[in-house]
């Protein structure tokens, strides 16, 4: 009876133990979902090239600057790095499980390779790994400043209206539970919550 008892209580612990990374990963990450929103209704500025037909590129310059980045493009520009705000915000692209934050510096409200930054990747836990996206994937979620105004997908409300997304969902899977975690981004309100 003892052996069975022991059992129970330390498999139950585990379980517990495994909710709570659950739980703690789609807190987090709706937390750095609330960084780049945040980011983009203070302003935070961002090395952009400001050079020769190059504004708001995101640039590898080769000047006063170099060795710095202004953004991951192995291109060099004759321009200098100046400390900008993104021009279309910061925001999330999610594809194939991996998550890049980006600086959007040619307002197309998507991900485009090199507008990476250098906290380019979030990091899940090991046992947790992005189940689902709505909408479906590749999934980007911008926020433009200087209110901080959601675009999914780069779908401009003011064009499109009611046939752009209301709010974007990633679904977390705990790989040793059959549970999930859903954080939810609200494109009208920029209410952004885990559940």
């Amino acid at each position: 009876i003892f052996g069975m008892v022991t059992t129970a209580v330390v498999t139950n612990l585990k379980s517990g133990e495994h909710r709570n990374e659950l739980r703690l990963s789609a807190q987090g990450f709706a937390s750095q979902i609330r960084e780049m929103q945040t980011m983009s209704q203070t302003g935070r500025t961002i090395k952009l090239c400001t050079g020769q037909g190059s504004i708001g590129s995101l640039e590898y310059c080769a000047d006063s600057h170099a060795g710095e980045l202004c953004g991951l493009r192995a291109t060099l520009c004759d321009c200098s790095c100046a400390e900008q705000v993104s021009p279309g915000g910061y925001g999330l692209h999610i594809a194939g499980g991996i998550v890049t934050t980006f600086a959007d510096a040619d307002s197309s409200h998507l991900y485009e390779p090199g507008e990476e930054f250098n906290r380019a990747n979030f990091d899940l836990p090991d046992r947790i790994a992005v189940q689902a996206l709505t909408p479906s994937s590749p999934l980007d979620i911008v926020f433009t400043p200087p209110n901080g105004s959601v675009w999914i997908n780069g779908c401009d409300p003011e064009v499109l209206g009611d046939t752009c997304p209301n709010l974007a969902q990633i679904t977390l899977n705990h790989l040793r539970l059959s549970q999930t975690r859903t954080v939810t981004i609200y494109r009208v309100t920029g209410r952004i919550e885990a559940e």
